[in-house]
């Protein structure tokens, strides 16, 4: 899905960052049509592609912006005692952007690290003790790293006591093969060690490309998969084919089956080949680790998607991908085999096979269809070796209406695995959730084109079968007004208290809390016998506060956070009058400059009634009542919607920090109003889809906006730009073709021609075939003769989110060029993805988007403005 994230995020503390000049092969590729006034070609206005275009450094005062350091993450141990502090990586080295990496199935690998090329890492590990922490400030024990090493993926053990995770450091490189030259290596600590010295566990390399790449045993073991080993070098591509690539859509009576398109996937199969990669690169062996070091490998190798053991550990269930392979689908839909193991028989001997999954190739363009046959198959975590898993009772397919009414059917199967499945529950919906307690289970459910979700209590009897079902919620998950939040767990289990007076059973929830001025998260206690809310603790009106964990002894720790302050993490007790609170992590604002940053919720209404929202910041030291109207920035991502009730409903709170790395608040330090966050609803009632008026709708959100901030005195209306990425860079270059409500706009790694998604984009379930007048009024590529405003074109050069190819804004520029109506600018970023990772690809997208706005909206029709020398800077 074409989502918008924060760019500017990814693999390397800004304080190890080296500048070192690229090689020629590396540098920006730019193209445009946007010259000097005297309309001569300069270095910095490429009417052509230039060769040796280079990098840029930000502009001076966006410098410390840039470079401030991430907000660190967390992660809570299973007995919510300890919390482990990871720092996070803000950089890649361009060098490790522009690697070289095997595309295939839907997935990325590195040929070194034999394990994804793109993964999410951390650069610090720290630990601090929750248990009865009352000492202020709480003490961080640090985890000693080696020098620019990376984590990740760490995971506590069942009872907290150790934590393991990935290392990726030259401390590994001793484990190198022929075939894996730099190892990942598994790693943990002990959290009572005062030193939290590094254990090694094993050295073998970790295969680190499917999800969950390593488990826990509840004694302690580890169980990981490595390269297969012995395997020898990759394959290499022959010179000389071996024969055509066919495809075909089906064979006789089964054309109807497979009939089905598929979303405009990337990095797909694409012949033998990539067959062969595929399998050389994810084959692995299983191997079990204990604390002391001893390895044993287990007589299970192939294409294992995930290994896990039951809880008491007696048995595995183990996915395994097979051939017949796709060239259509990601490896997530090829045929799988999942099957149960004996895991306390040192053979390991096959129990039962579950179900062989047949190739999910054909499964109907809709977000509420599914793959035929058994999936979500889990262990039920409150038992020793109990089977869950859900089946589709409609052939995957929501235009099937089911007599009974019954879409999904959740099953259970405990041990000894011999006798038929028990129905737990049949569910008019698709099954989204599920979350186990001792005795009971949640069940979630929902349906996408209504919106609709419902929440099932589920209780089992002694025998371990289902004694009782009844429904504990029901309403739209779009509603973010009465959302109940989500149930809050220990030890992996839902997290229950009873109630002393009634002897009833409570369930915590923690939520937004989404209300009109913003949202205000919360913890409730849920009676499941009377199905009533009590609120027990609510972030505080002028903070952003929000739960993360209930402790133990009741206490609650939260995130507390402001437009000043960065993310903190206190400990509070709620049941206290007096304000009895423990800080235990302490944040330095990472960009002072931004301090006096003023920021608002501000509301609107759109001409057809519908309520909008956006957060307004002003830039340090400006004044509404004193100042003049500024040029504006509004950046935005649009939604759909069924209802115009919850697309009027405020999303966010004014009071968050806004330096997590968003890319309007660079913005504000060149003097612009920005616009944030603003809410671009596309609404589709009762039948109707809401793309069909998405032009109108858009435009009209628009207006409506400059309209509000013109009448509060803090927009001059003629300097507007508008920009956004992903979709949101969808959505600004269709502003720009049908309105001239802006000065100019920058899009980001987005999508202009919906004739190349034809099976479904975004929230649109139509293909290209059922609703093509839809595809082609959406296309900003089509209305291209209608674009008269500049527009700044960026993508990353290896984008592989679903839709966004780099061709989208090669192909848009070329339009806009042969048009010639409007200056237009193509900056492609080499070896970036959807999002941007390498420092210099970041402050090089800063420069372009500064100086694009500072010619077209700052200065707009300003003969007299002389651009300032930080927008010539060169990096090297």
């Amino acid at each position: 899905m074409e989502d918008e994230l924060s760019t500017l995020s990814a693999v390397k503390p800004s304080n190890s960052v080296k500048f070192r000049k690229p090689h020629s092969a590396v540098h920006a590729i730019v193209v445009g049509n946007d010259t000097s006034d005297d309309g001569s070609i300069t270095d910095d206005d490429a009417r052509a592609a230039v060769q040796d275009y280079k990098y840029k450094e930000a502009p001076e005062n966006q410098i410390p912006l840039l470079d401030a350091p991430c907000i660190p993450g967390h992660i809570i141990s299973p007995n919510a005692q300890t919390l482990a502090i990871l720092g996070v990586s803000k950089f890649r080295y361009l060098e490790e952007v522009c690697a070289a990496e095997i595309a295939v199935a839907g997935i990325r690998v590195s040929p070194t690290t034999s394990s994804r090329s793109r993964a999410t890492t951390f650069n610090s590990l720290s630990l601090i003790s929750l248990a009865g922490q009352t000492r202020l400030p709480a003490v961080q024990r640090h985890v000693n790293l080696p020098r620019d090493s990376q984590i990740m993926d760490p995971v506590f053990s069942f009872d907290s006591r150790y934590l393991a995770f990935l290392l990726y450091s030259t401390i590994c490189s001793d484990a190198a093969t022929e075939s894996v030259t730099h190892p990942i290596l598994l790693y943990v600590i002990d959290c009572e060690d005062p030193e939290l010295q590094l254990i090694r566990i094993s050295n073998h390399p970790v295969s680190h490309i499917f999800n969950d790449s390593f488990s826990w045993t509840k004694g302690h073991e580890l169980l990981f998969r490595t390269p297969l080993p012995g395997r020898g070098p990759a394959p290499s591509r022959p010179t000389c084919p071996p024969g055509p690539i066919v495809l075909e859509t089906g064979f006789g009576h089964d054309v109807k089956r497979r009939a089905g398109g598929e979303r405009t996937y990337q990095d797909l199969l694409k012949d033998s080949f990539d067959c062969a990669l595929f399998e050389y690169y994810c084959t692995v062996q299983l191997l079990s680790c204990s604390l002391t070091g001893a390895n044993v490998f287990l007589p299970l190798s192939g294409v294992i998607r995930s290994c896990t053991p039951s809880p008491d550990d007696r048995f595995l269930l183990v996915k395994v991908i097979h051939r017949p392979f796709s060239y259509f689908v990601q490896y997530g839909r090829f045929p799988t085999t999942i099957s149960v193991y004996k895991f306390d028989d040192d053979a390991l001997p096959l129990v039962r096979e579950i179900v062989d999954l047949d190739l999910a190739d054909s499964i109907p363009v809709s977000f509420d269809s599914c793959r035929v046959g058994p999936r979500n198959v889990t262990w039920r975590k409150d038992t020793g070796a109990t089977l869950m898993w859900v089946e589709a009772q409609d052939e995957g397919d929501p235009k099937c209406i089911p007599s009974d009414d019954v879409r999904d059917v959740v099953w259970m199967l405990p041990e000894p695995f011999t006798k038929p499945p028990a129905v737990v529950h049949s569910l008019s919906f698709r099954f989204n959730k599920i979350y186990f307690a001792s005795g009971y289970s949640l069940i979630s459910e929902r349906w996408v084109k209504t919106r609709q979700r419902n929440i099932w209590m589920v209780k089992y009897s002694d025998d371990e079968y289902v004694s009782n079902v009844h429904r504990i919620w029901t309403g739209s998950y779009e509603d973010r007004y009465n959302d109940p939040g989500e149930p809050q767990l220990r030890n992996r289990l839902l997290y229950s208290i009873v109630d002393p007076d009634s002897n009833h059973v409570k369930l915590l929830f923690a939520g937004d809390g989404a209300t009109p001025t913003g949202d205000e998260p919360f913890v409730r206690e849920m009676d499941l016998e009377t199905l009533q809310y009590k609120t027990i603790w609510s972030s505080a009106p002028d903070l952003f506060e929000s739960a993360l964990s209930v402790l133990p002894d009741n206490r609650i720790l939260i995130r507390r956070e402001s437009l000043k302050q960065p993310p903190e993490l206190f400990i509070i007790d709620p049941s206290s009058s007096s304000p009895d609170e423990v800080q235990i992590t302490t944040v330095p604002h990472p960009c002072p400059s931004m301090l006096n940053v003023h920021s608002e919720l501000v509301h609107y209404k759109r001409a057809d009634g519908v309520q909008l929202s956006g957060y307004l910041y002003l830039p340090p030291g400006y004044s509404k009542e004193n100042g003049r109207p500024l040029p504006t920035v509004l950046w935005a991502y649009p939604r759909e919607f069924k209802s115009m009730e919850t697309a009027s409903q405020t999303i966010g709170s004014p009071h968050t920090f806004p330096l997590d790395g968003r890319p309007s608040m660079f913005f504000l330090l060149e003097g612009y109003a920005v616009l944030d966050r603003m809410t671009m609803p596309i609404v589709g009632e009762d039948n109707r889809e809401p793309n069909d008026t998405y032009i109108e709708q858009l435009v009209a959100n628009a207006a409506a906006a400059i309209d509000h901030l013109v009448s509060i005195g803090v927009t001059d209306r003629d300097r507007v730009g508008v920009g956004g990425h992903s979709y949101g860079a969808f959505m600004t270059a269709n502003l720009l073709a049908h309105s001239d409500l802006f000065a100019a706009g920058v899009a980001r790694s987005g999508a202009y021609n919906r004739t190349l998604t034809p099976n479904g984009f975004q929230r649109e379930e139509r293909t290209l075939w059922q609703a093509p007048d839809v595809y082609a009024r959406m296309s900003p590529y089509m209305a291209a003769d209608r674009i008269r405003t500049p527009l700044l074109l960026i993508h990353g050069q290896s984008d592989n989110n679903t839709g966004t190819y780099p061709m989208q804004s090669e192909r848009m520029f070329a339009a806009l060029k042969g048009h010639g109506k409007a200056p237009a600018r193509f900056v492609c970023l080499p070896g970036e993805s959807h999002h941007y990772k390498s420092r210099e690809s970041c402050a090089h997208v800063l420069w372009e988007t500064t100086r694009w706005f500072s010619k077209y909206v700052k200065h707009k029709n300003d003969s007299k403005h002389t651009r300032s020398k930080s927008e010539f800077i060169y990096m090297y």
